[in-house]
């Protein structure tokens, strides 16, 4: 037997956001300005959590992030 503490990695809850990673508010309106990415946007994983699936969300919503961003400028 061992020491062992719980420690959070993931969540299977987060924002909800667009499909270009535009958060929504309580009434599904995009909040302006606003965009998430990685593991607070969690749910995308289905009914399990797939190890070292949080980089590549990070990585994914974080480049639809940036280049929804920069559309808007």
């Amino acid at each position: 037997m061992y020491p062992a503490t719980a420690r959070l990695i993931g969540t299977y809850c987060g924002v909800k956001i667009t499909p270009r990673a535009e958060v929504l508010n309580v009434f599904g309106e995009t909040i302006p300005h606003l965009y998430a990415c990685g593991e607070m946007t969690g749910g995308i994983h289905g009914a399990a959590y797939m190890t070292g699936s949080s980089i590549e969300k990070t990585m994914a919503f974080g480049r639809i992030a940036i280049k929804s961003m920069s559309e808007k400028a």
